[in-house]
Parts: C-alpha cells; sequence; structure tokens
C-alpha cells in the first residue's frame, strides 16, 4: 500500500453523510480513507470536545467520585489522542507537504491545550475535591494505581503529575515527581 497516494488523494467524500475518519477510535486505524484534509477539521472539533466534557467535568456540583472525575479525565483526550497519533504517525512515515502544514497547524493547538490542563483551576478544585473524599482510601488495583500515577499518557496524567508540584514550591515545578 503506497502512504503518499493516501494521504495526497483529494478528498471526495462532499457528502455529509461521510464522517472524518479521524473523529471516531477504532481498533483498525482506516488509513485508506484518512485525507490530509481530515487533519485540521478533526483536531479542531475534537479539541471543541475536550473542552466541553473538561467544562462539563468541572461544572458537576454534584458530590465528586471516581466515575464523575476521575474517569471523565481520564477519557477527556483518548479521541484528541488518537486523531493527533495518526497525523503524527502520517507525518512522520509518509510525509507531504501538505500533510507537514496540516499537522504544524494543529500542534500549537494541541499543545496548547494539554498545557492548559494542569493550569485550569476549575479542574484542579474538582481532583482536589475528590481526593478529600473517603472513596480514594478504599480503592485498589488499578484505579488506585490510576490516582497514585497514572500509567498512560493522558489529561489525569498531565494533572496528576502536577498534583505534587503544586503543592511544592514554584522552583520545584521543573523537577519531577518521585
Amino acid at each position: 500500500m503506497n502512504c503518499h497516494r493516501i494521504i495526497e488523494t483529494p478528498n471526495k467524500m462532499s457528502s455529509g453523510n461521510v464522517r472524518n475518519p479521524l473523529l471516531e477510535v477504532e481498533f483498525q486505524i482506516p488509513f485508506d480513507r484518512i485525507r490530509v484534509e481530515h487533519v485540521e477539521p478533526a483536531v479542531a472539533e475534537l479539541l471543541n470536545d475536550a473542552r466541553a466534557q473538561l467544562d462539563g467535568l468541572t461544572s458537576d456540583s454534584g458530590p465528586r467520585t471516581f466515575s464523575n472525575t476521575m474517569e471523565p479525565l481520564d477519557a477527556l483526550t483518548e479521541r484528541l489522542d488518537y486523531a493527533v497519533g495518526i497525523a503524527r504517525h502520517l507525518e512522520a512515515v509518509a510525509t507531504t507537504p501538505e500533510l507537514r502544514a496540516a499537522y504544524n497547524a494543529v500542534q500549537p493547538l494541541v499543545s496548547a491545550f494539554y498545557s492548559s490542563l494542569p493550569l485550569n483551576e476549575s479542574l484542579w478544585q474538582a481532583v482536589q475535591t475528590y481526593s478529600k473524599t473517603e472513596e480514594p482510601k478504599s480503592l485498589s488495583g488499578a484505579r488506585k494505581r490510576f490516582l497514585e500515577r497514572p500509567s498512560t499518557i493522558s489529561a489525569a496524567t498531565a494533572l496528576n503529575w502536577m498534583l505534587p508540584v503544586r503543592r511544592a514550591s514554584p522552583q520545584s515545578m521543573w523537577n519531577s515527581p518521585s
């Protein structure tokens, strides 16, 4: 399969019935359907979706639980990670000037979003509120490890990495937590 041909093929799917393949997480990546024209619109939509999910998570006024705080935080960036990961992979192994431009156009937006997560005061308060409930004391297995140090790169990882750092002095922000 020639990946360059796949990426450079003009998007003839102008019908509103055809979904951007970068918008759905699939076990088998649909490389044959991904076009350079999908990258920027997919990332824009997924960033908007992640922001809306973040707003929903932080505005939830009910009691904080693992299910309404940590699980949504972990899932917050799943679709965005998928789409950006595919674009990054294609840019690395089958780049074209058009794909490079599309990938470079979305990178600052994605970086700004991820960088904003550990600094989001509402998110910080939601996680802090949850951490002060009784539920975290009774967590075991994967849920306990998730809260202590998540094993996946996600929004939760970024925020949990910052938990010990935010408690420390500003000088320690550049040291990774032990």
